[in-house]
């Protein structure tokens, strides 16, 4: 039987978005017996350490992330740390966003840093991005890789 692990959730922590607390969140994905799940706050990291720990006590391996805002109006990535280099590299890019990228006080991370920093990095994108609409659209070679 394949099991579901949900890879994009919003907590407490992304206020706009989601009103859901960490233990609360955990404790739903333990009793759905999810083996994983992925953290993607908005912008932020600030419920690593809380959601870390919740995971370790109900048996749930953590999946680190965060939703980003790019420079392109209107569009988002979404990336999950796969190990060490990536916590790293994710962690620089949502400082990053917050140092070089505010624009009205919204944190913006411009793709560049994402291509630069990308070593252990899984992104994930939707039908809302480039390249979403370019795998929509007639012409689906548009999505081919740099």
């Amino acid at each position: 039987m394949m099991q579901f692990v949900h890879l994009g959730i919003h907590s407490e922590y992304s206020i706009t978005d989601s009103i859901i607390r960490i233990p609360d969140l955990v404790k739903a994905a333990a009793e759905d017996k999810m083996p994983a799940l992925a953290l993607t706050d908005l912008s932020n990291m600030h419920a690593a350490v809380k959601f870390y720990n919740a995971c370790l006590k109900h048996g749930i391996k953590p999946i680190f992330g965060s939703d980003l805002r790019l420079a392109e109006e209107n569009q988002r990535v979404q990336l999950l740390a796969m190990n060490q280099a990536g916590w790293l590299n994710l962690t620089e890019l949502v400082s990053k966003g917050f140092t070089d990228g505010l624009k009205l006080d919204i944190p913006i991370v411009q793709p560049e840093w994402i291509y630069q920093q990308s070593d252990g990095l899984i992104a994930l994108l939707g039908i809302h991005s480039d390249v979403g609409q370019a795998l929509c659209s007639s012409n689906p070679d548009k999505a081919e890789p740099l």
